[in-house]
């Protein structure tokens, strides 16, 4: 059975992210004093976002898994909205630095693409773990032909 504490920590984390989010949308004074955004394209929202689908993989995993709970998820389930804030921030980025790339210019996209696309990659940090692979094959393998498996 899962631990006690930890399906109290998840929705103490979802309670955290979507207060955060809702005083940042509704209150002037808190949204000042946070930049609008991270470097030149990414909103300020997409870590919140990605922290978002962080948390709510992390209760889908303590529903599915509540009768064959492994102890060892302990801990990564009260870690995961962060894990899931900082893939989906940095999956974000290189998901816009390979689309600027092939397209040989800027992107025009509203905050609301990126904060979907983080959300996707703090729920699925194994999409997150694919992108990384295939950039990794990409820059560092260059005109290497690839093998179908």
């Amino acid at each position: 059975r899962v631990a006690r504490w930890v399906f109290p920590s998840a929705l103490a984390w979802l309670a955290l992210v979507l207060a955060v989010v809702i005083v940042y949308e509704t209150v002037p004074a808190f949204r000042a004093a946070f930049p609008a955004k991270l470097g030149p394209y990414i909103p300020v929202t997409v870590p919140w976002f990605g922290a978002l689908g962080g948390c709510l993989v992390s209760l889908a995993g303590i529903s599915d898994h509540n009768h064959d709970w492994n102890p060892r998820y302990d801990l990564w389930h009260s870690i995961r909205p962060l894990v899931g804030g900082v893939t989906g921030a940095i999956g974000c980025l290189l998901l816009l630095v390979t689309t600027q790339l092939a397209t040989r210019g800027p992107i025009k996209a509203d905050p609301a693409f990126y904060d979907a696309v983080a959300f996707v990659f703090g729920y699925a940090e194994s999409a997150f773990r694919g992108l990384i692979t295939t950039l990794t094959e990409v820059i560092l393998k260059p005109g290497t032909p690839r093998t179908r498996e």
